[in-house]
């Protein structure tokens, strides 16, 4: 299946652009080319104006004292979780032999315990994390703002075709040093944003598995639905085959979500809504 994600405000929509810069450099680090040396200073530079326009590391603080809250077990829960315990531990020496309805409870009860040895692990991630992006100097990104070679890349980044030996000399000698020592360089300009980019993940993480992916039709490749929740959407996930020639386009907002399926015949053709009713899986996800 073929994910297609929709953020719904602005906070998520950064964290997804910071994550998906990530994964590029990761990409582009692995090459040995002087191609794929620029290419990361390429996504490092729009790493840095990103981080240092939106002030994401307090955003990402603020999401994971939220998500803190939200996986926060209410102390009627806990006590219910020891005292079951406590039975268990009381009735387990004279137990007699467990019908089919003992043994659901016993599996519920596992499951349960699972689930709240999950939540705790998370709990857990969350508060390392936060304090971790506390303990940070204020602007941790200040090694690449003051640093007169990534600066004068950065101002040339903007212009087409920019790169070109006669435009930056310095740059083409640096691109022709030993790619390993050039990757390294690249690796220690990207360590204060360690933190930052583990709180990203997890932030994300957490709020794609709170929700579980419920089959739809959109019938004549139209769909629209009021986005229903307990609490806040933030995010909108939607599944469809891996070889269809379909794909969505979703216009959401906190209340309501709307998908058109549009056909895709080739790169050179406008594509065109689909009027078939198409089953595709949709979650709306939120903590």
């Amino acid at each position: 299946m073929t994910v297609f994600e929709h953020p719904l405000n602005e906070r998520i929509r950064s964290f997804m652009r910071l994550q998906q810069l990530f994964e590029r450099l990761d990409h582009h680090l692995n090459g040995l080319s002087r191609i794929d040396l620029h290419a990361s200073i390429g996504v490092l530079l729009e790493a840095y104006e990103l981080t240092s326009r939106n002030n994401l590391k307090t955003e990402a603080i603020k999401e994971l004292e939220r998500q803190k809250q939200a996986f926060q077990p209410p102390l009627s829960a806990q006590s219910s979780t020891d005292e079951a315990h406590d039975e268990e531990a009381a009735d387990d020496g004279d137990k007699p032999a467990a019908d089919k309805d003992e043994d659901e409870d016993e599996d519920a009860a596992a499951d349960a315990e699972e689930a709240a040895l999950q939540a705790r692990l998370t709990l857990e991630n969350i508060t390392a994390l936060r304090n971790a992006l506390h303990a940070q100097p204020p602007r941790s990104s200040h090694h690449l703002q003051n640093n007169d070679f990534l600066n004068s890349v950065r101002q040339r980044c903007g212009i087409n075709g920019s790169g070109s030996t006669y435009d930056l000399p310095l740059y083409h000698f640096w691109l022709d040093r030993d790619v390993i020592d050039c990757r390294n360089t690249i690796i220690e300009w990207m360590e204060p944003y360690k933190q930052l980019r583990e709180a990203i993940n997890l932030i994300l993480d957490n709020i794609r598995h709170q929700a579980r992916f419920e089959t739809i039709v959109a019938e004549r490749g139209f769909y629209q639905n009021s986005l229903k929740s307990d609490r806040t959407p933030q995010l909108v996930r939607v599944h469809i085959p891996e070889k269809a020639d379909i794909y969505p386009e979703i216009s959401a907002g906190i209340h309501r979500i709307t998908i058109r399926f549009m056909q895709y015949n080739s790169a050179n053709e406008k594509p065109v809504q689909n009027l078939d009713d198409i089953t595709f899986e949709i979650a709306t996800c939120a903590i």
